[in-house]
């Protein structure tokens, strides 16, 4: 592969909690990348965030 190791590092990720990174598209004029995830369904981080767990937490790795 002639991409950057973050585009090769995301297509090595297997993990239950993330998305499964499918392809990419990269266009020269304009310049821009386009990642392509599997679908996920059930609603926005936002909306499980704010319905399910409360306030956002200012930081990561906070619990308030």
């Amino acid at each position: 592969m002639k991409d950057g190791p973050e585009v090769i590092d995301m297509a090595r990720l297997n993990h239950e909690n993330i998305a499964k990174f499918l392809d990419y598209c990269r266009e020269s004029d304009p310049f821009s990348r386009m990642l392509v995830f599997e679908y996920a369904s059930n609603g926005t981080l936002y909306e499980h965030r704010t319905y399910t767990m409360g306030k956002w937490p200012n930081s990561l790795g906070s619990d308030e």
